[in-house]
């Protein structure tokens, strides 16, 4: 009589099936779940140009990329709320992010961080009971899920909680009041704001590497945290040790990037989203944005130059 049951062969042949099975259902479900994530990305952003629109119909203008007063030489964004100013490299200045919190129904924590003017306390600050707490508050709206944003930040970013997205820095430079009417290349034609992921790989544990952007404001001295420059195409590798201090020659710290395969997702000025392929039509390692490239094209406001297909 014979024993029902498999044969060793038998269940090596269906292990083998179910893993074949599995190694190509993997990459589709891989694939599917990027798709969601990249979607989630472009809803982010979609809601921060509603923000700003907001903003504009509020102001008749848009945030700067960050407020930096320096009257009788001094750096009013490193008043303390004690009212002592700090030296010039220990400034710390409120960015766009801050301004548009009632917009991204944050009314509450823009209370209490209360922006006002170009102060903003440094979070590490005796002076300021509570304000780490607050300055590392988490608002999924401005993480990309795609990113890893687990990472340490840099030293220049950890008391301030993460972005994954940068304003446009011919928009959103310091003290700019830029109103849409100034914007002559067309709403639908200029960059609004654009993806940074938080850079990986850190060669020696150097944390500095891990530049990706802040939601409150900039930090010392560093103002790539808020604001983003289109001299590099998107998704440039990361050049040099230190994003601060004149170590990365090629300035690729600034540039537009995100770990999305083959491109990153902005937001133009009309308000739509697209997604930018990392082989669009791009000049690299150029001293100051030039006309004559689509990329570069996107980001100036008034260069009237004729963009192409991106």
């Amino acid at each position: 009589m014979r024993n029902s049951g498999f044969t060793l062969v038998e269940l090596l042949v269906v292990i083998a099936i179910i893993s074949t099975l599995v190694a190509l259902l993997l990459p589709a479900v891989q694939q599917a779940r990027e798709a969601a994530r990249r979607a989630s990305c472009k809803n982010n952003l979609k809601q921060i140009g509603l923000a700003l629109h907001n903003y504009h119909d509020v102001y008749r203008v848009l945030p700067p990329g960050f407020i930096d007063v320096r009257p009788g030489g001094q750096w009013q964004c490193g008043t303390m709320s004690d009212g002592t100013l700090l030296p010039d490299q220990e400034s710390y200045c409120w960015g766009w992010g801050a301004m548009i919190l009632p917009f991204v129904e944050q009314s509450a924590l823009f209370d209490q961080l209360n922006p006002d003017g170009c102060r903003m306390p440094n979070a590490a600050s005796q002076n300021w009971p509570g304000g780490r707490v607050l300055l590392q508050e988490r608002i999924s709206l401005f993480e990309c899920p795609t990113s890893p944003n687990t990472v340490p930040l840099n030293p220049y970013l950890e008391w301030y909680s993460v972005s994954n997205y940068v304003l446009n820095g011919e928009i959103g430079d310091q003290n700019t009041r830029i109103a849409f009417h100034e914007i002559t290349d067309g709403l639908s034609n200029t960059l609004l704001c654009g993806e940074r992921h938080l850079f990986s790989g850190i060669p020696s544990g150097d944390q500095r590497r891990q530049i990706g952007g802040t939601i409150f404001g900039k930090s010392k001295e560093t103002t790539n945290g808020v604001r983003g420059n289109a001299r590099h195409p998107p998704n440039k590798a990361y050049v040099g040790d230190e994003p601060c201090c004149g170590n990365d020659p090629l300035a690729t710290r600034n540039a537009y990037s995100s770990m999305h395969q083959g491109g990153l997702n902005i937001v133009l000025a009309d308000g739509s989203v697209r997604f930018i392929s990392e082989n669009i039509e791009s000049a690299d390692n150029i001293p100051t944005v030039i006309p004559g490239q689509i990329w570069q094209n996107l980001s100036l406001i008034s260069d009237g130059q004729v963009l192409g297909e991106f």
